[in-house]
């Protein structure tokens, strides 16, 4: 049997409206959910259940660069409202996993402290579909 293939956290990516957004960004999460409703009927005594709504959110942690046009766009977009289209990578190679869709940025929230370097954690929902695929 073959070895498992394990993907390395440094080899995540993330693209901001086609643009791969490199060298700043330390983490991201995704949180992919599906809201649930009991549909349990009188005489049972096992509730049963249907999935409705499906939804996505998460947030990335970045390094503050002044001069990022990138940082500066999910900036603007949090204050305009404005989607901004996302892909999410699991890896560098073809064959692995990405998802895409388009953000609401919902936070923007900066970290200075005297002993490191300026982070910024950039909340986000989605908006619509999130999308698996491939990388080919």
């Amino acid at each position: 049997m073959a070895a498992p293939t394990v993907v390395k956290g440094k080899d995540g990516t993330v693209s901001i409206d086609g643009t791969a957004y490199e060298g700043q960004i330390t983490t991201f999460s995704l949180s992919i959910a599906s809201d649930v409703v009991d549909t349990t009927t009188m005489g049972n005594d096992w509730k049963t259940n249907e999935t409705t709504l499906k939804s996505w959110s998460g947030s990335f942690t970045a390094k503050f660069d002044g001069s990022n046009a990138q940082q500066e766009d999910l900036e603007d977009a949090l204050l305009s409202g404005d989607n901004i289209a996302t892909v999410f990578g699991y890896g560098k190679n073809s064959g692995d996993k990405t998802y895409s869709g388009n953000i609401k940025v919902t936070g923007f929230d900066s970290s200075p402290a005297t002993e490191g370097v300026i982070e910024l954690s950039i909340g986000f929902t989605g908006n619509g579909e999130l999308t698996p695929a491939t990388k080919a």
